[in-house]
């Protein structure tokens, strides 16, 4: 049994990174230590109370000392072996832990593709010189990180897809009920490189051209906020697109949906994709960044240009009046999901990685 820290921007369970941590400790049977470097969403952090045997967190802003001394002594009383990183402030926070105490092992986690840039960026080629490991969501985000860091290349790595708690219920409407009442979800924070604004006019086009009863519900929030209403105000979609904000019950979203839309343009991994999948629905995404490696166009899903909501509202369309289609999509993608983003799995890769840090 190991001890391993991970280290947290928040414990916002609404991002990929907290959610999938909280995760990991729920199903591991290694003891799991997190500290939070920011108290944002403090609400949240009984979650992890639960199931992690050491929990702590500083609101000490960029003041890398002060995180740093309760670190130690994270480090110090649960006997930590391993430390993972994610994001610049974790990964400092990290590489310093490593020069207080070198005997400990650090995982750096790579889950998006934006490259850092000035001091920043030279700051992270001296840290991951100290890495024991690297992790990649995708190979689409090992790719550009490579590019952006060649240093990486020398490091032992693994490509390591999130893992999904696979406890949604399959829950489909009837075929009349798809063609008379057609329901789209997307899981999104509301930032530009998201591509909601694509959805909007995806439903447009679905409403004006086909003259078909659509409804999309985007569950996230961001703050682009404003200027997607506007957009919905000008189409005239008020009863046909609702932002919900942040939602803690994403399974009954996903039951009640037909579809689910992901149009990013720049998606590191895209779990809530994995999680519509597991969830047996019909899931289009976006040519784009690590989408097309969850997805096989015409298999388990279908593959859009992120920049034509036509080509969307088409498909959606033909879909619509197509139930044999969206049964084998949706059934192969459940299939899929439960053999390549089972949470099983998604430990298993880790504990591997991890194994083979301890004796590096």
């Amino acid at each position: 049994m190991k001890n391993i820290l991970f280290i947290l921007p928040s414990y916002n369970i609404y991002g990929g990174t907290p959610k999938k941590t909280l995760d990991f400790a729920k199903y591991s049977d290694d003891n799991i230590c997190v500290y939070s470097y920011s108290q944002d969403y403090y609400n949240l952090r009984p979650l992890f109370e639960e199931h992690c045997v050491a929990l702590d967190d500083g609101n000490y802003g960029r003041n890398v000392f002060a995180h740093l001394i309760k670190l130690i002594k994270m480090v110090d009383n649960n006997d930590i072996r391993i430390v993972q990183s994610q994001f610049f402030m974790g990964d400092l926070l990290s590489y310093l832990l490593k020069k207080m105490r070198p005997k400990i092992k650090i995982v750096n986690a790579f889950v998006g593709p934006f490259p850092l840039t000035g001091a920043k960026k030279i700051v992270s080629n001296i840290i991951y010189k100290k890495s024991n490991a690297c992790v990649y969501v995708s190979e689409y985000v090992k790719r550009e990180k490579i590019a952006q860091h060649p240093i990486l290349k020398n490091k032992l790595t693994k490509v390591i897809y999130n893992g999904v708690d696979n406890n949604y219920k399959d829950m489909e409407l009837s075929s009349e009920d798809k063609k008379n009442n057609i329901k789209i979800l997307c899981v999104s924070g509301l930032v530009d490189w998201k591509n909601i604004s694509l959805l909007i006019e995806t439903v447009h086009h679905i409403k004006t051209k086909f003259s078909l009863d659509v409804h999309l519900s985007v569950a996230g929030d961001g703050p682009l906020r404003e200027t997607l209403e506007k957009s919905i105000k000008d189409f005239s979609l008020e009863n046909n697109v609702s932002l919900l904000g942040y939602q803690s019950d994403i399974n009954t979203l996903l039951n009640k949906a037909d579809y689910y839309l992901h149009p990013a343009y720049a998606e590191g991994f895209g779990i809530a994709v994995a999680e519509a999948m597991h969830a047996r629905k019909v899931v289009l995404v976006a040519n784009a960044g690590a989408l097309p490696e969850l997805i096989q166009h015409g298999c388990d899903g279908f593959v859009l240009d992120p920049q034509n909501p036509i080509e969307w509202a088409d498909l959606i369309s033909e879909l619509n009046s197509d139930p044999k289609l969206r049964d084998y999509v949706a059934n192969n993608a459940k299939s899929k999901a439960k053999k390549i983003f089972s949470i099983e799995s998604y430990i298993s890769s880790y504990n591997k990685l991890y194994n083979k840090v301890l004796v590096s």
